[in-house]
């Protein structure tokens, strides 16, 4: 376990230095707060987490908060550094394609300081062997 948990927290910080990619979807958020959770509820279905890598659906963008909701219901606003990872996508002049605006389904994870931080799933890959160095 510690294993793992070393080899993700590698491949986490990688990413972190990496350009953003955009957001994984995008979404219509409907007005009516019934018909958005329902919307949020079945674009995050199609988006699981990814261990400590959770899913969100972006509610509100200002130059320096970003306020998301869980499938849970949870609405967390993420400011400071933790929109550092995705500084690109919150650019006026962003790409449509990497944009992070309302309806964009995008990544969360806690920071050390159990801050919330914007990020997205890595593309690289990585494993780890252990050997008994007695039998090879």
């Amino acid at each position: 376990n510690a294993a793992y948990q070393a080899l993700r927290a590698g491949i986490q910080d990688y990413e972190k230095r990496q350009h953003y990619r955009g957001p994984e979807a995008y979404i219509e958020l409907p007005s009516d707060a019934a018909a958005r959770d329902d919307a949020i509820d079945q674009v995050l279905d199609d988006h699981p987490d990814n261990g400590d890598v959770l899913a969100a659906v972006v509610l509100s963008v200002e130059p320096r908060k970003v306020v998301v909701e869980r499938s849970n219901g949870d609405q967390i606003a993420i400011t400071g550094n933790g929109l550092k990872p995705v500084q690109s996508g919150l650019a006026a002049k962003a790409p449509p394609k990497i944009k992070i605006r309302p309806g964009a389904v995008v990544r969360i994870t806690r920071s050390a300081k159990g801050d919330w931080d914007l990020t997205q799933l890595p593309e690289v890959e990585g494993a780890f062997v252990a050997l008994d160095p007695s039998t090879g």
